[in-house]
């Protein structure tokens, strides 16, 4: 019996010693931890991805903010500068509108030329009596678009409430010394015209005036 008794204690022993055994031996560095902390990362850095796509889908979904249209620009009208009050001579078709005031003769038998208007030469006659009515001015100056006009074109003056029209007949340009002065104080086409003269060509100093004259004759159509 007690050989036996022996025999039990020595099992239980050795069983009490192998548990022991085995409990410390799984209190030692437990590889499932170290599993668990190396998935964290993981797991972390795979929700930082998906945060990271979710993003880039909402940001493929907003609509692209695009600049507005460009409106258009309002389109600029030319007006017509006013006419003055007074005797006017207007040429729409070059874009010439003028007071006319009266010139004579100079010291020298030359034909005066205002500054900045266009002169009617008081030797010739008056709009509306017939004959040949004679303009002058400076170029460049008031008239210094008078070199584009064109045969056809029209030349209107405006004077005691009455609109007086005249269609280009002709234009000559002459040196300054071989323009004919009959012709530009007579009427050319009709009993009526209004011719008008200018400078052009190329500046002499030494004379103090232009190489040419240019000469618009016109006959009256109304």
């Amino acid at each position: 019996m007690t050989k036996k008794i022996r025999i039990l204690l020595m099992v239980m022993s050795f069983i009490g010693l192998f548990a022991l055994l085995w409990i410390s031996l799984s209190s030692i560095d437990n590889p499932g931890i170290e599993i668990k902390n190396l998935e964290k990362p993981e797991f972390v850095k795979v929700e930082q991805i998906k945060i990271e796509e979710a993003k880039v889908e909402e940001t493929k979904e907003q609509p692209v903010s695009q600049s507005p249209a460009p409106q258009p620009v309002p389109r600029q009208v030319k007006q017509p500068p006013e006419i003055p009050q007074g005797t006017i001579l207007s040429i729409p078709s070059i874009g010439i509108y003028s007071n006319i005031v009266s010139v004579g003769r100079l010291s020298n038998n030359a034909i005066d030329v205002p500054s900045s208007s266009v002169g009617r030469f008081n030797e010739s006659p008056w709009f509306g009596n017939g004959g040949g009515i004679l303009l002058d001015g400076h170029s460049p100056g008031v008239l210094g678009n008078l070199i584009s006009i064109q045969v056809g074109q029209i030349v209107v003056v405006y004077s005691d409430g009455n609109e007086h029209q005249y269609r280009v007949i002709s234009k000559e340009i002459t040196g300054v010394d071989e323009t004919d002065m009959r012709r530009a104080l007579s009427a050319q086409g009709s009993s009526e015209g209004v011719n008008i003269i200018t400078c052009t060509g190329s500046y002499e100093a030494a004379r103090g005036t232009y190489s040419q004259r240019l000469v618009v004759y016109t006959e009256r159509i109304n």
